[in-house]
């Protein structure tokens, strides 16, 4: 079982705020490409909702490491 990294306080607030960061380009790249969808109808929604997912756990495996 791996052991756990300690780091301390301002380290570890600065990772958060990357994450939370992140989190909200992910969060407004999801949001336009909804609002496209919406008003172009470029793809039938299943196959926008799937071409999401792939691509959410496509950057997951990408962005893994975190250092």
């Amino acid at each position: 079982m791996p052991k756990k990294m300690k780091m301390d306080d301002a380290k570890m607030q600065e990772h958060w705020k990357m994450h939370k960061k992140m989190m909200g380009w992910k969060m407004l790249v999801l949001g336009a490409l909804i609002l496209a969808n919406t008003n172009w109808n470029v793809v039938s929604w299943p196959n926008f909702i799937g071409g999401v997912l792939a691509i959410a756990g496509i950057a997951k495996l990408i962005m893994s490491n975190c250092k």
